[in-house]
């Protein structure tokens, strides 16, 4: 595997917006969704390796979410592997923080290329 290695992050949370950053291994990325009440968010993702001049699943990669209420409550805290599903229910309206990190020294040091999308 690339010691540069790109991960593609898609989060379906509607109206779809994508933003594109870098992150380093140890770095953790959070950002605010304003939800209604009782809305069910999912989110899908997946993380692609460089190989060249194109992009391959990568088995060996994941990601750490993190989902944090409107009362600063822990909602989901989970590893996933490099492609998948998260979902969760806003029982209360505001303001949730949702965390993007490594998932441990997988990601051999470098920086990755996270594509996230919301849609609400």
């Amino acid at each position: 595997m690339d010691l540069t290695s790109v991960v593609v992050f898609c989060l379906c949370i509607g109206l779809s917006q994508s933003i594109f950053f870098h992150m380093k291994e140890t770095e953790e990325r959070c950002f605010l969704e304003d939800v209604p009440e009782d809305t069910l968010v999912a989110g899908n993702y997946k993380l692609l390796a460089s190989k060249g001049k194109h992009f391959e699943r990568s088995k060996d990669l994941g990601v750490k979410v993190k989902v944090i209420d409107p009362y600063d409550q822990i909602l989901l805290d989970r590893v996933y592997s490099s492609e998948g599903r998260f979902v969760f229910t806003a029982h209360r309206p505001g303001e949730y923080k949702i965390c993007i990190s490594s998932d441990s020294g997988a990601w051999f040091g470098g920086s990755q290329l996270v594509r996230y999308t919301l849609r609400s």
